[in-house]
């Protein structure tokens, strides 16, 4: 049984710079597969222009999308971007318009997961760069969304956020942040069925952060977040912690810690008697990630992550989503004949990347790589950590290993050699 026919893959960039620090791309992804299997065609414009004091920015993107082949008939897709700020001096303002069309899909070579949707974004942000007191700098901004789905057209989010950050004279800072979306809303991706929109409920989030100085040895990031939904006892906390090492000018490593627990979080499970089934689960995530680096010379360096991603979801109760998007009681018990759960999951990641990196000349490198990666998933859902954990390394791996050479030609200075020679 064929699979995944031979195929190429290939993707082409051609830059301009232009005045001001502007410029001009033009990028193609195209994917050719041998037999009947479909191909894929991506094609964009990126465009950036300043003033000639650099306050003022405009940009725009244009995307076009295609897939072809025997039998095979789908419409073009589009996107695109505008946008247009002030970006000079203290206060700073701007807005971008975005729009992607259902038929958009460049994920052939790439990967962009939400379609048929427009949106505009408004900001705003002040930051005062003279140092006052015991402040080295501080700001405020303010940034909104406004969102509708395209087809059918109908109103999708609308969202509002404030935040603030101070700035130390030694170079410790501390900030956070509130965001509102003050009115229900209209998820048009969950239901999995075009057309269909989940009513999302009012909510607010809450989110503060401190980061120390990271000129000295060591250095430490915290940050911490609470959403309150208007919907039961709906809620989401999450807290993350990330510690700073360079005992000396060669190594560097990172210790982090990332936690986050959603009670009565709502998410699609099933299709069941025509109806489509939305879960209300416990979930909680938890991720700790180990990353350094060590520099041999300016030109050798050897780096590693490793990384443990563990998720686990327990479903609560059941609903039926209906036609305008709110949610009603169902018989779907989502249960097997035994009495367990069909949905519940216990799923983990783990990961080790590794790899020796030589820069021979400017721009160009050889790399040396090797990955291991564990995956596992089961419908028991576990709460101890460290039991979870050694059951992951009992698991089967998976490991490769890789080589990449990089060369850098500039072309244009080897064209002046040949003209003159």
């Amino acid at each position: 049984m064929l699979t995944d026919p031979l195929t190429n893959y290939n993707v082409f960039v051609a830059d301009q710079q232009l005045r001001n620090n502007g410029y001009v791309s033009v990028i193609n992804t195209n994917v050719l597969r041998d037999g009947d299997t479909y191909d894929a065609n991506t094609t964009a414009i990126d465009l950036v222009v300043n003033n000639k004091k650099r306050t003022v920015q405009g940009g725009a993107v244009g995307r076009i999308t295609q897939q072809y082949g025997p039998g095979i008939k789908r419409d073009p897709g589009y996107s695109y971007e505008l946008g247009i700020a002030k970006t000079g001096g203290a206060l700073t303002y701007g807005s971008t318009y975005e729009e992607f069309s259902p038929e958009y899909d460049p994920n052939d070579l790439g990967f962009w997961p939400w379609v048929n949707y427009r949106s505009i974004e408004p900001e705003l942000s002040y930051v005062n760069y003279k140092p006052k007191g015991p402040w080295q700098r501080w700001g405020y901004g303010f940034n909104g969304e406004y969102s509708r789905v395209i087809v059918p057209d109908h109103f999708f989010n609308l969202a509002m956020e404030v935040n603030t950050f101070r700035v130390l004279r030694g170079f410790n800072a501390f900030g956070g942040s509130i965001r509102a979306e003050p009115v229900l809303t209209y998820d048009p991706f969950e239901a999995r069925v075009p057309g269909r929109l989940y009513e999302f409920p009012t909510n607010i989030r809450y989110e503060a952060w401190i980061s120390s100085n990271y000129n000295l040895p060591y250095a430490v990031d915290m940050r911490g977040g609470y959403r309150r939904f208007y919907e039961r006892d709906r809620k989401n906390i999450w807290a993350v912690l990330e510690n700073r090492f360079r005992p000396s000018d060669k190594l560097f490593f990172i210790l982090s810690g990332w936690h986050e627990f959603k009670d009565e979080d709502v998410g699609w499970v099933a299709f069941h008697n025509d109806d489509i089934i939305l879960g209300r689960r416990d979930q909680w995530t938890t991720e700790i990630g180990l990353e350094g680096s060590y520099v041999f010379t300016n030109t050798l360096s050897l780096n590693t992550r490793a990384r443990h991603y563990w998720s686990r979801a327990q479903y609560v109760e059941y609903h039926t989503l209906l036609l305008d998007g709110k949610l009603a009681s169902t018989d779907y018990t989502g249960l097997y004949e035994d009495g367990s759960s069909r949905h519940d999951v216990d799923f983990d990641a783990f990961t080790v990347d590794l790899w020796l990196r030589w820069t021979f000349a400017p721009g160009s490198e050889i790399t040396l790589g090797w990955k291991h990666n564990i995956f596992a998933r089961e419908g028991i859902v576990r709460q101890n950590y460290m039991e979870n954990l050694r059951d992951t390394w009992a698991a089967p791996g998976i490991n490769s290993i890789s080589l990449k050479a990089i060369w850098f030609v500039d072309a244009g200075r080897w064209l002046s050699r040949k003209q003159k020679s």
